[in-house]
């Protein structure tokens, strides 16, 4: 009895002390702003209510079209055409406490910019810019179907309650003839965003997930006395 017990406590504290919480709201760009006919954002629009569009312009394409890493929806950050940026502000950060985003990355399967080359670039701006990184992708094989995409991840220190997380295309490299920066339709495509503290501050439960995993332990418990 007593060890069916400590078990179940420790069920509980395990799975309590991996649990956090997805401080991005929308992490997995569902629904859209102002979406035209063809199914992309608007430059005045937006993803959700969460995400604005800081440059250009971005596609929102749902995995009827091509294969979403998470729920119904991924974005091109390459619109059509050029070049396009989404950013949200993040509040409640702790200064000083270690940050990490990791999300979804692959690039638009369109066959006529293969071989190019798509840079996505992460930024995370407080009172100052806090790191700055680029991902490169050459395109090859992706397709609708199988979209083959990679998890990456990006850190920073906050300076401030409140940080900007932007992602955005680059100048596309090695694109074929014919076709520019700015005329380019094919881009970065992301998906699937979290974004979470590093270090101790990760390993405190919400006190939500904590009651709900305590029935679990209790109804554990109860069965293991019968």
């Amino acid at each position: 009895m007593r060890f069916r017990k400590l078990w179940a406590i420790g069920l509980l504290m395990g799975a309590a002390s991996t649990a956090r919480a997805n401080l991005l709201v929308n992490g997995s760009l569902e629904i859209g702003g102002r979406l035209n006919s063809h199914g992309r954002i608007l430059p005045q629009g937006g993803i959700g209510t969460a995400w604005s569009i800081t440059q250009g312009t971005v596609d929102l394409l749902p995995t009827s079209y091509w294969k979403s890493a998470d729920g119904r929806f991924s974005v091109d950050l390459i619109g059509t055409p050029g070049p396009g940026a989404i950013s949200q502000t993040v509040n409640g950060l702790t200064p000083g406490a270690d940050y990490e985003l990791t999300f979804d990355f692959s690039i638009n399967p369109d066959k006529r910019e293969k071989g190019s080359t798509k840079i996505l670039q992460v930024e995370a701006v407080g009172t100052a810019v806090l790191n700055t990184e680029t991902f490169q992708r050459v395109k090859t094989n992706e397709s609708k179907s199988n979209m083959h995409y990679a998890r990456e991840s990006f850190q920073f220190t906050a300076d401030s309650t409140s940080v900007t997380i932007t992602l955005a295309a680059l100048a596309s490299l090695n694109l074929p003839v014919g076709v520019t920066p700015a005329t380019s339709v094919a881009g970065p495509v992301i998906d699937n965003l979290d974004l979470h503290p590093l270090g101790s501050a990760a390993q405190f439960p919400e006190p939500g997930t904590l009651g709900t995993l305590g029935i679990g332990g209790l109804l554990l418990f109860r069965r293991g006395k019968k």
